[in-house]
């Protein structure tokens, strides 16, 4: 199984943000290619696990879901499987100020990565018993300033 770096600011595997949707399409061709387009985005490999938001024809963020097919590390973490309290204090400790976990969404404007959907159905390593993130996604400052509005 490929393990995909996620790196703030950067990209995740082989994606990186400011890239245009064929640039992304080519970047992941070796790894299953686009599944699926609707619009501005971009889903990715064979299961979804990423999805690849465009504005104006430019990576604006790129979120990662719990994979058969690809591993995905967070500063040696793999955030679908790690309870989703210890995955929110692991990135928080990467974040200048205060932070308050929170199971729906969360976003930390330092890094630009983002939170979603805390539950068990989302624990596929760990048998569904522990509350764990569904996406974890980074952002461009494009993103960040539409998602402060």
């Amino acid at each position: 199984m490929e393990t995909f770096e996620i790196i703030p600011h950067v990209g995740i595997g082989p994606l990186r943000l400011g890239m245009k949707p064929a640039e992304a399409r080519t970047a992941m061709a070796p790894h299953g290619g686009v599944q699926a387009s609707h619009g501005t985005l971009d889903y990715f490999p064979s299961d979804n696990a990423l999805q690849v938001e465009y504005t104006d024809g430019r990576a604006s963020f790129i979120g990662a879901a719990g994979s058969r097919d690809v591993r995905f590390d967070f500063r040696g973490v793999n955030p679908f499987d790690t309870p989703a309290q210890a995955l929110f204090r692991h990135i928080a400790s990467f974040e200048e100020g205060a932070h308050r976990f929170n199971r729906s969404e969360y976003l930390f404007p330092g890094q630009i990565v983002t939170l979603w959907e805390a539950d068990r159905q989302y624990d596929h390593a760990g048998g569904q018993r522990r509350p764990v993130y569904a996406q974890i996604g980074i952002g461009s400052a494009v993103y960040l300033a539409a998602a402060q509005k």
